[in-house]
């Protein structure tokens, strides 16, 4: 998806001399073009998050089980889905 970004458009000396001020000015919506000569030269923009691929999620992952589910577990969720076995009426 494509998003719309506003744009802040400040001098290389002006970024270099509030560098701080800058960076504080930065959203999720707005970047800042830098241009030295009307001619830009770098954008500071927020990052975005890392992502991670499945394959780096299930590294994470134990290879063991580490749970254990006791009998009085297996007899609760045993009687929530006997308690919802009532037959769905289709839409007419």
């Amino acid at each position: 998806m494509y998003e719309v970004m506003e744009q802040v458009h400040m001098s290389d000396s002006l970024v270099a001399s509030h560098f701080a001020a800058a960076l504080d000015k930065i959203r999720p919506d707005l970047e800042i073009v830098v241009e030295r000569d009307n001619v830009p030269i770098a954008i500071l923009k927020r990052a975005e998050p890392p992502r991670r691929t499945i394959a780096e999620i299930l590294a994470f992952l134990p290879k063991e089980p580490s749970g254990h589910l006791d009998a009085e577990f297996e007899a609760d969720v045993n009687a929530a889905i006997d308690s919802q076995r009532d037959p769905l009426d289709a839409p007419q």
